[in-house]
């Protein structure tokens, strides 16, 4: 997740936010083994792994709060 993926729309007196650009995930499972990604972004710990299994949900976690 950047911020580039986040898409917001003004209502009256709020936003409207939606996550756009899921194309990495619409490759399936066999996708994961390659990195890809935009790397200001990514979590420390996907860099230098050969194993999609190494890398877990924290990465995730890491890329929300760079965005945040």
């Amino acid at each position: 997740m950047k911020p580039a993926n986040i898409l917001l729309k003004r209502l009256k007196d709020t936003y409207e936010v939606k996550i756009a650009d899921f194309g990495f995930a619409r490759q399936g499972m066999d996708a994961a083994i390659s990195v890809v990604g935009t790397p200001a972004y990514q979590a420390p710990e996907i860099f230098g792994k050969s194993n999609s299994q190494d890398v877990n949900k924290k990465a995730d976690v890491y890329g929300y709060g760079v965005v945040s």
